[in-house]
């Protein structure tokens, strides 16, 4: 990339160069009875607008150079009167040069200006349209865009997804009850066995798409379930490595020791009987180190 733009650079002041040569020897054509100096205004804009006051300057002083080869030695002219002509024209070369190189260096800050929506990130394109910011750049500059989340984003706006294996409704719906009365962000999602939470788990059959059916970040299991129980969903969730750290609790209207006990070496995170307000397991949700992002 750096040398193809320095290849452009020389390319256009070899332009310039030439063509001020050209207009020069346009000029020795005419004579010096035909003004022609006005000419020289085009390589020296075009180089300062470019180059800035530099190349503006370098530029003008090549166009006196030539101006000078068929205007300078007149015969009838004096010496004063040809170097005072000379700095007038190297004045009216430099009257363009500077403005020209101050007008480009404005204009290319500008371009580098892009006006964007200060809520929603847009950017309003040349003709007035406003885009997304990767759609901009892609029609822009090709850049091809891979999308993700940051983590402060994360922990601002990702509401914790919350699959609650229950085959009983009224349970299902007490339960989202108490987290409404809570006022818990979580998403609420449910599958009445143990063989379609597994299925929802690893994303197969009808839960492929996971912007319906997202991974959960906590799972709920009631014990008595059809397909599979309680138990067999615990033990395989915790055999399978993506799913360690998942935390798993159980909800039972069981009081027993035994189960209780079994649900633990299982690899239960908690264990809570169920009641008709679930306050215990609203408060355990909202605590936010239980819940894995």
């Amino acid at each position: 990339m750096k040398h193809r733009k320095q290849a452009t650079e020389a390319f256009f002041y070899t332009l310039i160069f030439l063509l001020t040569v050209a207009i020069a020897w346009g000029d020795e054509l005419t004579g010096f009875e035909v003004r022609f100096f006005v000419f020289y205004y085009l390589p020296i804009g075009a180089a300062a607008w470019r180059g800035g006051k530099t190349a503006g300057l370098i530029v003008s002083i090549v166009a006196l150079v030539g101006w000078g080869y068929s205007n300078f030695n007149i015969e009838h002219q004096s010496t004063f009167v040809r170097y005072w002509n000379a700095g007038i024209v190297l004045i009216a070369f430099l009257t363009v040069a500077f403005p020209m190189a101050w007008i480009g260096r404005e204009v290319r800050q500008l371009r580098q200006l892009l006006p964007i929506c200060a809520w929603c990130k847009n950017i309003r394109d040349d003709r007035g349209y406003w885009q997304q910011v990767e759609k901009y750049l892609q029609r822009r500059d090709k850049t091809q865009f891979t999308h993700a989340v940051c983590p402060d984003c994360a922990e601002r706006f990702h509401k914790p997804v919350v699959l609650h294996a229950e085959t009983n409704s009224d349970e299902i719906f007490s339960f989202r009850n108490a987290v409404t009365k809570a006022d818990l962000p979580h998403r609420l999602f449910s599958v009445p066995d143990g063989q379609q939470a597994i299925d929802w788990l690893t994303g197969v059959n009808q839960f492929a798409d996971r912007t319906q059916f997202p991974s959960p970040d906590v799972l709920l299991i009631d014990l008595k379930m059809p397909k599979k129980n309680g138990f067999e969903l615990l033990e395989w969730v915790r055999a399978q490595k993506e799913f360690k750290d998942l935390p798993v609790l159980i909800l039972s209207s069981s009081e027993e020791p035994d189960q209780i006990k079994k649900a633990y070496e299982l690899g239960a995170t908690s264990y809570f009987v169920k009641s008709a307000n679930y306050s215990d397991v609203t408060e355990f949700l909202s605590t936010s180190s239980h819940v894995a992002h």
